[in-house]
């Protein structure tokens, strides 16, 4: 996921994003059991999308709905919630896994 997304190809970025979720949409097979990632890489895709065309920032919201409607991951609270911790030097976030 994160040689496409310093590659720019955010397409296929959200293509890995739905297959480790097993999200309907994507186009790369799933595995039977979603694989999640870790918070840190869902959080560099945040950042990474911010910038991004308005095409790929609406693929990306429907990415982010998806993920809160069947993982129950809400993007825009992890953003929230790392800034908070960063800020008060409490980030152990890297290893952790939203499945």
């Amino acid at each position: 996921l994160r040689g496409c997304l310093q590659l720019r190809q955010l397409s296929t970025a959200m293509d890995v994003v739905r297959a480790a979720y097993q999200l309907p949409g994507g186009v790369l097979s799933a595995r039977p059991r979603p694989a999640g990632m870790e918070l840190c890489t869902l959080e560099e895709c945040v950042r990474k999308f911010n910038g991004a065309s308005q095409e790929q920032q609406k693929a990306w919201s429907c990415l982010a709905a998806d993920l809160i409607r069947y993982r129950g991951i809400d993007l825009h609270t992890l953003a929230s919630t790392r800034e908070s911790r960063t800020r008060h030097g409490k980030d152990h976030s890297q290893n952790r896994r939203p499945q």
